[in-house]
């Protein structure tokens, strides 16, 4: 598992080729939180295997006084989550990076995707 940083092409050029992925993925997305709300940081892990990349998954803290420190993946939209592949040792990882890094008291994690038959690239698969 590596972080993103926005100096590695391979990494951006994995988000951009992904054929499942909705401009919320994207480092303009990321740019565009992190430049409007100042509550919100961004961390955008990868699952790596060896030089290539297999997944990513995009998760933000977002800092409240009044609900708390809280993680949410591309917040201020309804679905997010993943690209590529994710697998319980990927979410270990991310679970460990999490708990030695953030201020985080409990961990609420909820998946929600968008349905096949209401998903535009639907046809496409």
């Amino acid at each position: 598992m590596e972080i993103l940083n926005e100096d590695n092409k391979k990494e951006i050029d994995f988000i951009k080729n992904q054929g499942i992925s909705y401009p919320q993925h994207s480092l303009e997305w990321k740019k565009s939180i992190e430049k409007s709300y100042k509550n919100c940081s961004p961390i955008y892990f990868l699952n790596k295997n060896k030089n290539s990349v297999e997944g990513m998954f995009p998760i933000f803290l977002i800092k409240s006084k009044i609900f708390g420190n809280r993680l949410i993946s591309l917040p201020f939209i309804d679905f997010g989550g993943q690209i590529g592949t994710f697998n319980n040792k990927f979410l270990k990882e991310i679970l460990n990076y999490i708990e030695k890094n953030q201020k985080i008291s409990k961990i609420f994690c909820q998946k929600r995707y968008m349905p096949h038959k209401h998903n535009p690239l639907y046809k496409k698969l």
